[in-house]
């Protein structure tokens, strides 16, 4: 009895052995799969809530390249009010000027003579009145340089986000490394299944990781060039509306060095 029980080890210890070790590698594989299940939901997540912010970003540039396009228009009261009220007093101020010049002349006061300002005078005086005229012509030449680069964009002029993030979308296309990852068939034995699985579902993550950074930095890029098209309305806004004053600190020589 003894005797057929030592000739049963060989065969028995493998069965005990898988037996145990059953219990061990099933709950390997289901944390794993819990992990994972969790991982590739906040990943998703993720790429959901980056989608919605790259268009919303998508949105915001097209909001602020419109806007600067509008900079020179009749409907922007800032721009044509603000430069009239500092055109007439500009105007005064030339008036002042000239009775400076007469009183320096008289006087024989040689940097305020008329021989030294009366020339620029003349010539800022009929620069001041077309200073806007002038800066349109440079204006509406960067936003037609613009425009032509944008041409091509379907939707991008008319403030929709379509141009925008259709372009840069269809351009990267992030998702593609995601959505042509290949699957491989399964395997049927154990170990190799798990091994596969681990591998394959490692791959699947990697790839939504590298469109959640992709997406995220994209949205950031387009915050950025939003924010540098606002500056940029806000800095010609207040160039153009100080433009006549300043070919008058032109023309006087105490002024100059603000010129």
């Amino acid at each position: 009895m003894f005797r057929r029980f030592l000739k049963k080890i060989p065969i028995l210890g493998p069965l005990v052995l898988a037996a145990f070790s059953f219990p061990l590698i099933t709950h390997a594989f289901f944390g794993t799969a819990v992990l994972v299940t969790v991982a590739l939901f906040v990943l998703f997540l993720l790429q959901w809530v980056g989608g919605a912010v790259f268009i919303f970003a998508g949105w915001f540039t097209s909001f602020a390249l419109n806007l600067n396009y509008t900079i020179l228009l009749d409907s922007n009261k800032l721009i044509s009010t603000g430069w009239t009220i500092v055109r007439d007093l500009t105007n005064l101020g030339f008036v002042l000027v000239i009775i400076v010049i007469a009183i320096a002349t008289i006087l024989r006061y040689k940097a305020y003579g008329a021989g030294q300002l009366l020339t620029k005078l003349i010539a800022a005086a009929i620069i001041v009145n077309f200073s806007l005229t002038i800066a349109g012509v440079f204006l509406d030449f960067s936003h037609s340089l613009t425009k032509f680069f944008f041409n091509s964009v379907a939707g991008f002029g008319d403030g929709s986000t379509g141009g925008v993030v259709r372009t840069l979308s269809t351009a990267f296309s992030p998702q593609r490394f995601f959505a042509e990852s290949e699957i491989p068939e399964p395997i049927d034995e154990p170990i190799s299944g798990l091994l596969q699985f681990g591998a394959d579902k490692l791959a699947e993550i990697t790839s939504l990781v590298f469109v959640v950074i992709f997406t995220f930095t994209a949205a950031f890029t387009l915050f950025a060039l939003a924010i540098l098209l606002f500056l940029r309305y806000v800095y010609l806004s207040f160039l153009l509306i100080l433009a006549p004053i300043v070919w008058l600190f032109w023309v006087v020589p105490s002024f100059k060095k603000y010129f």
